[in-house]
């Protein structure tokens, strides 16, 4: 079905309905952002991106909702699809830091301990000074069996006590699973 629609000379332009103009669906994506209806943003933002791949600001904001959304799902615990939002940022956008840590954390979460160390890792190299995520890849070692762990959560926990960097409470949990008090 054809429906009448003007060109930017202000005359009747003739297209199919159903294939709305970039213009059109920036739109809709602002309008789903503004509702925060994450599966819309990333439904508006996947058309775009098919239609002009190469836009490097696209991708970073696709990457960007597919990280909200799968921080969403796995609130929700919808934790597979958490997992895949996750892969898909970081497929389009390959240091996409929080895409990354979410889903090493995930990965322990889900008790994954094999690919989770291998994430929280690989998170830990790229954000060296990040106590929580050292205390995470300790936590998730020492759960995991992994020899080291012992080591690496003392460390991080001296660390977090000399730079008071971290929530009293988070160090709190890091000290019960290493089995000391506070």
């Amino acid at each position: 079905m054809l429906g009448p629609h003007t060109n930017w000379h202000g005359a009747a332009v003739n297209r199919p309905r159903g294939n709305p103009t970039d213009a059109e669906l920036v739109a809709a994506v602002n309008d789903a952002v503004r509702g925060g209806d994450l599966d819309r943003v990333v439904a508006g933002l996947t058309d775009l991106l098919k239609r002009h791949p190469a836009n490097p600001v696209l991708r970073q904001r696709l990457a960007m909702a597919l990280n909200n959304r799968g921080s969403r799902n796995a609130r929700q615990g919808v934790l597979h699809a958490a997992e895949t939002d996750f892969r898909a940022a970081l497929a389009l956008v390959a240091d996409h830091a929080e895409a990354e840590v979410n889903l090493a954390r995930l990965l322990a979460a889900a008790k994954r301990w094999d690919a989770a160390l291998i994430a929280l890792e690989q998170a830990c190299s790229r954000f060296p000074h990040d106590i929580e995520l050292r205390l995470d890849l300790a936590e998730a070692m020492a759960s995991a069996g992994a020899a080291g762990a012992e080591a690496l959560l003392d460390e991080a926990i001296a660390v977090a006590r000399s730079t008071g960097q971290i929530d009293p409470t988070r160090l709190a949990m890091s000290l019960a699973t290493r089995g000391r008090p506070g």
